[in-house]
Order: C-alpha cells, then structure tokens, then sequence
C-alpha cells in the first residue's frame, strides 16, 4: 500500500504541482496516511523537501500518543514547513470493548493541558536549526478568540525564549 501512496504522490509531484511551481504539504494528522512523523517520512523522504514538505502537528502527536519529539524532529527536519501548537488528550471512553479493553478518545484542549508537551517539541525544533511558522490551534472553548490568542502568545513567547536559550 505505501509504494502505492507513494508512486501517487510522485506522479502529482512530478505532473502536476511542480510543474506549476506548487509546493505538496501533507498534514500529520489522526486518521490520515502520515498519522505520525514516520509514516510521513516514510512518504516524503523519496523527494527533495524543496517539493514535498510537512505540517508538523503537536495536537495529533498527543492523540497518537508514544511520539518522541527530539527523534520526530530528527526524522521530518527538513521537510516542516509548518508546526500548528495545539493541544489534545487521550480520554478514557469509560466503556470497554467485547474483548474488555477500555476505549480510548480524543479531545482538544488548551495547548497548556496537552498530552504533547508543546515546550519540548518547540525546543527540539528550536535545536535542530529549523524556523518553520507556528500556527496556534487553540481548543479552549470558554475564551473569546481574541483571548485565546492573547494567551497562546503570551505563552509561546514564554516557551520560545527559553527553547533559544
């Protein structure tokens, strides 16, 4: 199946986008292909990062959960253009399956409550040389958006002077 994935990519690549100067950008995402920083290394890597980049998404790592941030920055490093600082947790359903294993959810919240501890990453990222753009996905419904962003930046300053020192 990946060779599949990745022989369609290639085609859109080298048929489609570049020639019309467009640049290919795929999502680490829950339920997409590239859920994780491998599986998208594992679809990229075949092409140069000048075509094909990542955005390298904090919220979906906590969903996934187990994502190392040093060794995922390590894997993707050239290849994110972009890092959306969010947060999300891994909710107990409270219900079991036929097999009696609990379910497991997905909820987003303030990037402060994250399972993926946004200062790590932004440090890992900040150690490897990279610069992308962050884009704030900030979950918290109580805050009007405009007090959603005062906090988010008031905190990602914080964070990043500390990841540049």
């Amino acid at each position: 199946f990946l060779d599949h994935v990745v022989n369609r990519y290639s085609y859109v690549i080298e048929r489609i986008s570049w020639p019309m100067g467009i640049k290919l950008i795929i999502e680490t995402h829950v339920g997409s292909l590239a859920t994780s920083p491998g599986l998208a290394w594992n679809i990229v890597h075949p092409f140069s990062p000048n075509r094909i980049g990542v955005i390298f998404d904090l919220p979906n790592f906590a969903i996934e959960g187990g994502v190392t941030p040093r060794l995922a920055v390590s894997v993707l490093g050239p290849y994110i253009d972009c890092c959306h600082v969010g947060g999300a947790r891994r909710v107990d359903k409270g219900k079991r399956d036929p097999f009696d294993s609990r379910q497991i959810d997905r909820t987003f919240c303030a990037m402060t409550e994250s399972d993926a501890h946004a200062p790590t990453y932004l440090k890992a990222i900040a150690d490897a040389d990279l610069n992308p753009p962050l884009i704030i996905e900030d979950y918290e419904g109580d805050l009007s958006g405009t007090e959603r962003l005062r906090r988010c930046v008031k905190y990602l300053r914080q964070v990043l002077g500390e990841a540049a020192a």
